[in-house]
């Protein structure tokens, strides 16, 4: 045979190995002449991606899902056919790729989430200073509650009069809410000294406050009484938030001496 041997690699073996892409070419000549040959080497890589741990999608965010591979094609559980996929919902999503290899795939889920949901925000209100105002808030999607003085419980209780807030965090944000704690104290009233009525008379008890509700121990509403006999008066006053006060007088018989005279 006495042949030698041309190779594009300017090798001059009879044979060489092809360690890239590319297109290969070989001269042959011998004594009876020569000839040439071309071959066309593509290269594939075994298939190994990772659409990487399941994660969560917040509200209004999108995410890319990417399953790099070489020469290959791929299927998305969509359909589509691109070695990417963008996302702004959750689901389970999964990718299937070949080349001449092989075919590998990966699966990832992807949970839905929103900034924390405020669903029983927080009213002002008004306690008596004899109470406690105790607060309970709701941790729904909530992973950590933080207040303004430092705490960061979701049950508190309050007795003192100030302004109130609290931030809900999560990995897509934070929800604000704040209130006002008002403290009342009851109201500070007498009904007076005992006293003493005769017969025939009457007089008035007036108690002049408004924004508050009565209860004297005759059932009676009104804020006043008028006196006509003789007993024990009893009254109960209210504030608007419910502080509660009571007072009570007695009245009796005046006593009447006989003159006569010498």
């Amino acid at each position: 045979s006495r042949a030698t041997y041309l190779w594009s690699t300017a090798d001059t073996t009879h044979d060489i190995t092809a360690n890239f892409d590319g297109q290969y070419w070989v001269q042959v000549t011998n004594l009876c002449g020569y000839d040439d040959d071309t071959v066309n080497v593509a290269y594939d890589m075994p298939i190994n991606f990772n659409l990487g741990v399941d994660t969560v999608l917040c509200q209004g965010d999108s995410i890319s899902l990417a399953a790099p591979a070489h020469n290959a094609n791929w299927t998305w559980q969509d359909g589509s056919t691109d070695s990417t996929l963008v996302t702004n919902q959750a689901g389970v999503f999964w990718v299937s790729a070949n080349n001449f290899c092989g075919t590998f795939s990966d699966t990832i889920h992807v949970s839905g989430e929103t900034i924390p949901v405020l669903s029983n925000p927080i009213n002002d209100t008004t306690i008596c200073s004899n109470e406690e105002f105790v607060v309970t808030v709701p941790v729904n999607n909530a992973t950590s509650i933080l207040w303004n003085d430092g705490s960061i419980q979701y049950q508190r209780t309050f007795a003192n009069a100030n302004d109130y807030s609290y931030q809900l965090f999560n990995i897509c944000g934070q929800a604000i809410d704040s209130f006002k704690v008002v403290v009342e104290h009851p109201l500070e009233f007498g009904l007076g000294n005992d006293t003493v009525i005769c017969y025939g008379e009457e007089f008035d008890k007036v108690l002049n406050y408004p924004n508050h509700t009565f209860l004297w121990n005759d059932g009676s509403t009104k804020n006043y009484q008028t006196i006509t006999r003789t007993g024990v008066y009893g009254v109960s006053i209210w504030t608007s938030a419910h502080c509660q006060s009571y007072d009570e007088f007695e009245v009796t018989n005046c006593t009447t001496q006989l003159f006569i005279p010498n």
